[in-house]
């Protein structure tokens, strides 16, 4: 019977729903995620992204040098080929629901709340996953020593995140799964789950749990919303490839997601700025945002276009130490909801500083937003209704009294200059 019964949702029934302004505040929920250009991308298995990254150095103050390099050298060039990725939210509505919505006195918008649901959750994945690594994790277990100053045990029905601001990313009825490694290891007891039951503390990172984690879930697992991470040691991402992935800290050793091989070749990954070791060292937030705008700057990144995304706990401490050198700012999205943040002046321009609750406290990011886009396969909209048999938006389940709705997106990120783009790197857990 589809989730979202008659049992379930009556509740629901006495609601009033603004119909006129239906999901629009929750469909662009992180700036990044609003921010980010998109258009629709062509190619069989991913969007091709040819990049030049190096000039010919066929060029000397003699003739026959420059003629001698040219036989061997010549103008650097890449590309870039990631591959499509797919994301699904599906919302059932049981027919007994809708004939109770449909009755005299009944305010409920038998549709609205549902698809306004899955839109948004599906949107709220897509804004998580943008900044990570193409894998799908939402969070980390604590370590045995948080659980220990929380009053905790890693084996009961309360889970605490390694860092309260992932409490975002979670809500009532996502079942997970753990992994040792991000991308590197096979799922902990799968195919089990674990289902939230609730959020118990917003601020410690609290969550409450069907059952304990027990043994198939550890201090300091990743964590993974069913379906989003294959079970391999070597899993493929089936996320779309975030900044993290575009923009890792360390550089990738072999071919990796953007069908090239970039470790060899610092110009075709981000700029790092890495406050835990070398000359990164007790530099302040404020200091971070200024070295990433002049390393982007360096390379050529162009201040009409940057924007430094940072997580609402690191832009407190920014703004906070450099008080008198920021200025409010907005920045306009869809449906006249905007992202707010604040602009600093530097050498090179003014430049916005935007917080987003869903990039992770363990990073900050300056990007050329001309530099990187979503490419859509089919249609750049996200999310969207997934509707290619022409039966509309809603379809009508053929084994049970209840009608389906099914939305998501096809596409991919994509990046066409990596180096002036700055990753900071503010810890490793």
């Amino acid at each position: 019977m589809a989730g979202s019964s008659f049992a379930n949702v009556n509740k629901a029934l006495a609601v009033t729903y603004d119909r006129p302004f239906r999901g629009k505040v929750g469909w662009s929920k992180g700036a990044l995620a609003g921010m980010i250009r998109k258009t629709q991308g062509y190619g069989i298995t991913g969007p091709v992204i040819p990049i030049r990254s190096g000039n010919s150095p066929a060029v000397s103050n003699t003739f026959a040098s420059a003629q001698t390099i040219a036989t061997t050298q010549f103008t650097k060039t890449e590309q870039f080929n990631p591959a499509w990725v797919k994301k699904y939210g599906v919302a059932q509505i049981d027919g007994l629901l809708m004939a109770a919505a449909e009755s005299d006195g009944g305010l409920y918008d038998k549709f609205c709340v549902q698809l306004d649901g899955i839109l948004d959750g599906t949107m709220n994945q897509f804004s998580c996953d943008i900044y990570r690594s193409g894998f799908g994790s939402i969070g980390r277990v604590a370590s045995a020593a948080q659980y220990a100053a929380a009053g905790l045990t890693v084996n009961s029905t309360t889970l605490l995140l390694a860092n309260p601001e992932d409490i975002v990313h979670w809500g009532r009825g996502i079942q997970f799964q753990g992994a040792s490694t991000d991308g590197a290891s096979v799922l902990r007891g799968a195919p089990d789950t674990v289902t939230v039951t609730g959020i118990l503390s917003l601020q410690a990172g609290t969550i409450g749990l069907s059952g304990a984690l027990g043994a198939n879930i550890v201090s300091g697992d990743f964590l993974f919303p069913l379906g989003n991470r294959q079970n391999s040691a070597t899993p493929t991402p089936l996320a779309i490839p975030g900044l993290d992935a575009w923009f890792p800290v360390t550089a990738p050793s072999t071919t990796d997601f953007t069908g090239a091989n970039r470790s060899a070749d610092a110009l075709l990954l981000g700029t790092i700025i890495d406050t835990t070791t070398g000359g990164g060292v007790g530099l302040n937030k404020e200091d971070c945002a200024i070295e990433a705008i002049t390393a982007s700057a360096r390379y050529g990144g162009n201040p009409e276009e940057m924007v430094y995304f940072t997580n609402p706990t690191n832009y407190k401490q920014l703004i906070t130490t450099g008080m008198s050198k920021f200025r409010p700012t907005q920045v306009s999205g869809p449906y006249n909801v905007g992202f707010r943040g604040a602009t600093i002046e530097t050498n090179n321009g003014e430049i916005k500083v935007i917080y987003d609750k869903y990039c992770p406290v363990q990073r900050s990011y300056l990007i050329d937003m001309s530099t990187i886009k979503f490419y859509g396969c089919g249609s750049p909209e996200v999310p969207r209704f997934i509707n290619a048999d022409g039966q509309g938006n809603v379809l009508r389940m053929t084994s049970e009294d209840s009608v389906e709705s099914r939305v998501g997106f096809y596409g991919v990120t994509g990046c066409n200059n990596p180096v002036v783009n700055v990753v900071v790197n503010h810890s490793n857990t």
